[in-house]
């Protein structure tokens, strides 16, 4: 039997060990980006928009549904400045009466020399002080044209007081269409994107759509849908403006169909 020193056998078995940290030290940590994907740590969202500023993604959320508590500009208030401000000769981009533009957001809420519109303010808003006035000289949209409705005039008061956000809203494209009121659905539709220029002064084409006789005869003659849907022959309408939405197209015909009722 091989006799080994007890010097021998402490020094080999060292050498051991030694050789067992080694082997483990051969494992390679990758590097710090390659190891948060291993582990599945959230990739880098961050982005930077035209200014520079970063935009986190993970927190982009789309349209959201909308809210009958909420007042959305884009679906409610542009279409009323559009239809009753924005127009040739007035304040759209290219007549700019009195250096007022009012085709957007943006050109809206512009602080110059005059406060437009306040957020939270209604009542230091020049744009709504212009749509309530009682001098027919002063008064907006300028006589001929049809001054807002009451619906009209109320909807910005809530916008405004509502802080005058640039909010919009994802209609429901899934419209209930079984049993249409003309005073809660049809009314409202055409307060925000007819009467502008169809109301009671000096109606475009002769039709004030104020009158529930007009719309329900025009409706029922086809001549409303027609218009509406952009169909050949007819002048698109809401005029200089986008088609209307599907739900609202789905609702007026749907009224019609069901018997144009004052309801």
């Amino acid at each position: 039997m091989l006799h080994v020193s007890k010097s021998a056998l402490i020094l080999s078995l060292i050498l051991i060990c030694l050789g067992l940290v080694g082997i483990s030290c051969r494992t390679e940590i990758p590097f710090e980006e390659d190891f948060d994907d291993m582990v599945g740590n959230p990739v880098d969202t961050m982005m930077t928009d035209s200014t520079g500023v970063p935009t986190d993604t993970t927190t982009m959320e789309s349209e959201v549904a909308c809210d009958s508590t909420v007042i959305y500009f884009d679906q409610q208030i542009l279409p009323i400045f559009q239809g009753s401000c924005a127009y040739s000769g007035c304040h759209d981009a290219k007549t700019a009466q009195e250096g007022i533009i009012l085709d957007s957001y943006e050109n809206i809420m512009r602080r110059d020399e005059e406060d437009l519109i306040i957020p939270f303010n209604v009542e230091k808003s020049e744009v709504f002080e212009k749509i309530t006035e009682d001098d027919p000289d002063d008064i907006m949209p300028p006589l001929p044209n049809n001054p807002l409705s009451e619906g009209q005039i109320q909807l910005i008061r809530t916008w405004i007081e509502q802080g005058a956000e640039n909010v919009s809203c994802e209609v429901n494209t899934g419209c209930e269409t079984s049993d249409v009121s003309y005073s809660q659905q049809i009314a409202p539709i055409l307060d925000t994107k007819c009467r502008g220029c169809h109301g009671t002064n000096n109606p475009n084409a002769g039709l004030n759509l104020l009158d529930y006789g007009t719309v329900a005869s025009t409706g029922k003659s086809g001549r409303l849908m027609g218009a509406l849907n952009w169909s050949d022959g007819y002048v698109m309408m809401p005029q200089g403006m986008e088609k209307l939405p599907a739900c609202d197209l789905n609702l007026i015909q749907a009224w019609i169909d069901q018997g144009a009722l004052n309801n």
